[in-house]
């Protein structure tokens, strides 16, 4: 595992198709990966790929 990468958004962004998790999802799934999306511990949101090394 790498260490994790904190950002802060000050303002979301707003429009789109709002298929931002699924989208990586179905991506990480086509390279037999995985996605954790939760509440962060000390608020904001987390996010956790996993990806195979080969």
């Amino acid at each position: 595992m790498v260490p994790s990468l904190n950002a802060q958004v000050d303002q979301p962004q707003q429009g789109g198709g709002h298929h931002g998790l699924q989208g990586m999802r179905e991506r990480l799934s086509a390279l037999q990966g995985e996605l954790e999306a939760d509440p962060g511990a000390h608020g904001g949101f987390s996010v956790c790929l996993r990806l195979p090394l080969r």
